[in-house]
């Protein structure tokens, strides 16, 4: 009697960790989703303080002299090296384990499934840089191109903040979607910030940060299970990354990618850490970082001129081509390189979905937020007159591509069901 009832026992436990997989996944959208409101609420305090009479409080809050003394050692910095440098690096750790677990267990896991969100990404990454730099190249300066990955990037707590307005009108297979090609676009605004923007490198402190990741790398291999022990190694790199030049934030995916799995994926670290970050960085790190980096204010002694046409002759060519980037250069990128190699057959679509849910996908796309506004921290910062003109930009382009991209897949959903 029992070896009959195997097979069945052994399908049903299948099912049982595929289902587990899908509310994992749930659980991840439901937050980012709701994260996505809170980054507009704190977007919305954040213009309001930069452009009330306490503007001064928020111009200063990022340099105000903060030290750290642990055992006769002192840390000098700022609140904005703690929020930029610091909690952005939680962020990345959190986004290095869910690319990782993608690369496993989800979207990313074949060829098969993995084809169409990877080139739809790389087509709306190549895109939007491609105009940004042909605007600044022809009408702007040559330091202007060091901004050509500030449209590059996808919000996906936005992009899916936007969705979940209408996800009972549309596929969930669309929302998984757009997860996979945001994660791809992460992956590959993580892999440019590390070459791109990276200076004076410390050759002394690269080969300590290179020894310390094989460290991290051979708990991996002997299946440590110690989560203190991968942090604690985890914080020593991210020290000796700050040292050597390169950007501390990427220590986070450095740490992410040797946190061990395990074939059940409940019991994994990966799984574990992953939902204990979860929360604290969708609500507490990501708003955190819009509310003092998202100000912008549009009063004229901020910007140290009362100008405004002789700024805006001078700094157009960014405003453009990160509105164009994000616009039309996101859409061209991801619709055409889908549409194209579906055409092809090199690529096809999940089952429920069709190109012009592709298109939809590809306008909410245009929502560049906290990615960018890093970007442009990394690119420009401390000149407060550009990073006034990319954030423009940045805002512009998100509020415009979500309200067309949340239109459209409204109108074409409610369309089809008549149809």
């Amino acid at each position: 009697m029992s070896k009959p009832n195997a097979p069945e026992s052994s399908q049903q436990k299948k099912l049982f960790w595929l289902l587990k997989l899908s509310h994992l996944f749930n659980l991840f959208f439901k937050s980012e989703s709701r994260s996505g409101i809170l980054l507009i609420i704190c977007t919305v305090i954040a213009l309001a303080w930069a452009n009330s009479p306490l503007r001064d409080s928020y111009i200063n809050f990022n340099h105000w002299p903060l030290f750290f003394s642990i055992r006769g050692y002192e840390l000098h910095s700022t609140p904005q090296f703690w929020i930029n440098d610091g909690l952005m690096a939680i962020f990345f750790l959190l986004v290095g384990l869910e690319i990782k677990r993608e690369l496993l267990n989800g979207e990313l896991s074949s060829i098969k499934k993995a084809s169409l969100p990877i080139v739809a990404a790389i087509g709306g990454m190549l895109v939007p840089g491609i105009i940004f730099c042909l605007i600044n190249l022809f009408h702007g300066s040559l330091s202007y191109l060091k901004g050509f990955a500030i449209p590059m990037a996808t919000d996906i707590a936005f992009a899916l903040g936007i969705l979940s307005l209408i996800k009972t009108r549309i596929p969930k297979s669309l929302l998984i979607l757009l997860s996979a090609i945001a994660i791809v676009d992460d992956l590959g605004a993580i892999l440019i910030i590390g070459i791109f923007y990276s200076h004076d490198l410390s050759l002394l402190f690269c080969l300590l940060s290179l020894l310390i990741f094989l460290i991290l790398i051979g708990l991996n291999f002997f299946k440590i299970q110690r989560l203190e022990l991968f942090l604690f190694f985890g914080l020593l790199l991210w020290g000796c990354l700050i040292k050597s030049g390169i950007h501390a934030t990427l220590a986070g995916v450095l740490i992410a990618l040797t946190i061990p799995t395990h074939k059940d994926h409940n019991l994994s670290l990966l799984h574990k850490l992953e939902n204990k970050l979860l929360t604290p960085v969708s609500y507490f790190i990501i708003p955190l970082f819009v509310l003092f980096n998202a100000g912008i204010s549009f009063q004229a002694e901020s910007l140290n001129t009362a100008d405004w046409m002789n700024l805006f002759q001078q700094y157009y060519p960014i405003l453009l081509g990160i509105l164009l980037g994000f616009l039309i250069g996101k859409p061209i990128g991801i619709f055409c390189t889908t549409w194209g190699l579906t055409r092809l057959n090199w690529v096809t679509l999940p089952q429920g979905l069709s190109l012009f849910h592709v298109f939809g996908v590809s306008l909410l796309a245009g929502i560049g937020f906290t990615m960018s506004i890093f970007i442009s921290d990394l690119a420009f910062s401390p000149d407060i007159k550009i990073l006034f003109f990319c954030k423009l930009g940045i805002f512009l382009a998100s509020i415009i591509s979500g309200a067309i991209g949340l239109l459209y897949l409204r109108f074409k959903s409610t369309a089809s069901i008549y149809t």
